[in-house]
């Protein structure tokens, strides 16, 4: 579990020198130090938004944990399963060139990049939702994420041990996911167990939804995420924090000389930005292995219906050690284009199945990049920035990256009437930036 302090201070479950104290879902906590509680320093949160790498053990979820976050955290990756046992966290950079961009066309002094909360959760065997291997540490470390990044092994080499004795994409995601749904469905027949007594209206309609079509749903093995709820129905299933209701995708972890098949996969999931690096790797002819790879996943896309992003972890704990040169040349010389490369795209596929888009405050400065969800007004942004701000909020001045990209600057991209000033009710778009106007 992974918090925000107000003042940007972060605050983990694993942290050696705080010890923080959590009751259901209150966001206050008291600190203790050295295991003495220190009077009046109470500690209000932000609970910030987060993925969990979930799969079999060995599938390189770690490996890919690293190569996510880089040089500022360390997961240990070992050769045999249940390497990792308590989760790792990390708060992450969304890799974003707009926000780049902004900072130097404002000429800003610092830029400052939003972020999204990793976690690497310990793998999975057969029977976790009885509790075998580590399955009921695992299942509550799924439960405090707001989605599934489910890494699958799509390499074979025979010097990593595989926990169900070979390579198979689609064994192992089914593995997976029919723990989960199992998961589920023991925790809503015991929740309906429990509403057998209770004859209030709203424990009444909650046994209707639960004993009708998500019951059905998890007999048939499928998980909750397919059907379609409404908003009432998902507010009655929020409290039960059921792991198929999460949002999720797959991260394909592959071998360096696969890499090629990316582009193909982009494409097949409607990518348009899988024909703007040359067609080099698109023409390069595969061989069988990496035939039999991508009908795979074209079934795998067919019957999970969820975004698959390939990488290779090994290549990318090479890429980190290596300077931006160096990393374009060495990437150049594998036949590669950097679109195929690099664990940054699971990281902008999680931002985007999360639902969420960025708007800018920039200027001299600071340019910084803020996570909103799609659909949330002007007002609710500007309250992302400071409550004070979205409670005397007057207007938002507003301009697209695009446009102000165009004309180079916020005073031409005025002259030419592409700043507007939105009201409160102002649904903001991704990439827009924004200056709050507001009362003192």
């Amino acid at each position: 579990m992974s918090f925000m302090a107000v003042g940007g201070v972060r605050l983990t479950s694993q942290a050696p020198s705080l010890k923080i104290m959590l009751s259901g879902n209150a966001t206050t906590v008291s600190v203790m130090r050295h295991g003495w509680m220190h009077p009046n320093t109470p500690v209000v949160i932000k609970r910030m938004l987060g993925c969990g790498l979930v799969g079999l053990a060995n599938v390189g979820k770690s490996s890919l944990f690293n190569a996510v976050v880089g040089d500022t955290e360390s997961a240990r990756a070992e050769n045999f399963p249940f390497c990792t046992i308590d989760p790792n966290i990390a708060l992450v950079p969304i890799p974003d060139q707009r926000l780049d961009e902004l900072g130097v066309i404002n000429q800003s002094k610092r830029v400052v990049p939003t972020q999204l909360n990793i976690t690497d959760i310990a793998g999975l065997v057969k029977g976790a939702h009885e509790g075998a291997g580590l399955g009921n540490k695992f299942l509550a470390n799924i439960r405090e994420c707001d989605m599934i990044i489910h890494v699958v092994r799509g390499f074979v080499d025979d010097d990593i041990t595989h926990v169900e004795g070979g390579m198979d994409i689609l064994r192992d995601v089914s593995i997976i996911n029919l723990e989960l749904v199992l998961s589920d469905l023991a925790q809503v027949e015991r929740r309906l167990e429990k509403l057998k007594k209770m004859k209030t209206p709203d424990a009444l309609e909650e046994k209707g939804l639960l004993g009708g079509k998500i019951l059905s749903q998890l007999n048939d093995g499928l998980p909750i995420r397919r059907i379609s709820l409404s908003e009432r129905e998902n507010q009655l299933l929020r409290s039960l924090q059921l792991l198929t209701t999460k949002p999720s995708m797959f991260a394909l972890n592959i071998a360096e000389e696969d890499l090629v098949i990316a582009r193909h996969v982009r494409k097949m999931l409607g990518d348009e930005s899988s024909n703007s690096d040359g067609d080099s790797a698109i023409c390069k002819p595969l061989s069988d292995f990496q035939k039999s790879l991508l009908e795979t996943i074209e079934t795998l896309v067919e019957t999970e219906g969820e975004d698959v992003v390939c990488v290779s972890a090994e290549l990318e704990s090479q890429l980190h050690s290596l300077s931006g040169e160096e990393r374009s040349m060495f990437v150049a010389e594998l036949g590669l284009t950097e679109s195929e490369v690099g664990a940054a795209n699971v990281i902008r596929a999680a931002y985007r199945n999360l639902d969420l888009i960025t708007f800018y405050t920039s200027g001299p400065q600071e340019t910084r990049a803020w996570t909103i969800h799609k659909g949330t007004t002007a007002k609710d942004a500007a309250g992302k920035i400071h409550t004070d701000i979205s409670n005397r909020f007057i207007k938002a001045e507003t301009v697209n990256y695009v446009d102000l990209k165009k004309f180079g600057s916020v005073e031409e991209a005025k002259r030419q009437g592409f700043v507007r000033a939105e009201g409160k009710e102002y649904i903001v778009l991704d990439g827009d930036v924004i200056l709050f106007r507001h009362n003192a």
